[in-house]
């Protein structure tokens, strides 16, 4: 029955499953991939909360800047690829492309995410995570008359932790519970993250999410992040060889 296995997914391996595959790619990925060197890491849209006891969801200014630094040193160990210079996002028609187009690809994660199961909970089934899909954002003009040809990964990172009183909240509930015999579990915070990787023509390459994640707010959580969210990144296309 599904009720077992995503119950393993919420409390620990509990299920004899293949590890899931969430990851897209494109058809003919291989030979739309560039090399590193011309591929870009657009700015990082990331916030990391922390819920109240009410359940609201307020920024940890601090958590979030960590969160940052240590996501874009992870990537770039991990991919090789190049954040913009500082110059390049003072180019307010560069910078207002790589908004537009880190908005809509982020969409079309979530829609990968509502069509895994019911409730977008639980694995993407194989059959329909690996074939290729055909998504495209219109050509990244600006990225491409400054910069020239190559790609551009979009991240987009949300994250929250309880406070001691959303904690507390929870220990509450459960004298209750013993009492009344209801008990609602408060949330104690959430994970979403979705990465793209799209080339100057438009084309996305490849798509990927993930909604489980360890402590983001230490180095060690973000590489473990990287290593999860970039799962089935393209290769790029092989140098020519030369005679």
């Amino acid at each position: 029955m599904p009720f077992v296995c995503l119950t393993a997914l919420m409390i620990g391996p509990g299920c004899n499953t293949v590890a899931p595959v969430t990851h897209r790619t494109a058809a003919q990925v291989g030979e739309r991939t560039p090399p590193p060197h011309q591929t870009y890491i657009a700015p990082l849209d990331v916030e990391i909360a922390e819920l109240t006891a009410s359940g609201a969801a307020e920024p940890h200014a601090d958590w979030t800047a960590q969160a940052e630094r240590d996501l874009l040193a992870a990537l770039q160990n991990h991919t090789g690829f190049r954040p913009y210079d500082a110059a390049d996002l003072q180019r307010p028609e560069v910078q207002a492309e790589l908004q537009d187009v880190g908005v809509l690809v982020h969409l079309m994660s979530l829609n990968q995410l509502a069509g895994r199961v019911p409730n977008a909970i639980g694995p993407v089934p194989p059959s329909a995570a690996t074939h290729a899909f055909d998504y495209e954002t219109g050509r990244l003009s600006a990225h491409s008359d400054y910069l020239g040809d190559g790609a551009v990964l979009f991240i987009h990172l949300r994250e929250s932790y309880a406070t001691g009183g959303r904690k507390a909240l929870a220990a509450l509930g459960l004298v209750s519970a013993a009492f009344t015999g209801v008990y609602v579990m408060p949330t104690m915070g959430s994970t979403l993250a979705t990465a793209a990787l799209v080339d100057d023509e438009g084309h996305v390459l490849w798509i990927n999410q993930v909604t489980v994640a360890p402590d983001l707010r230490t180095p060690e959580g973000i590489a473990q992040l990287v290593s999860d969210l970039l799962r089935g990144l393209p290769a790029p296309i092989p140098a020519p060889v030369e005679s």
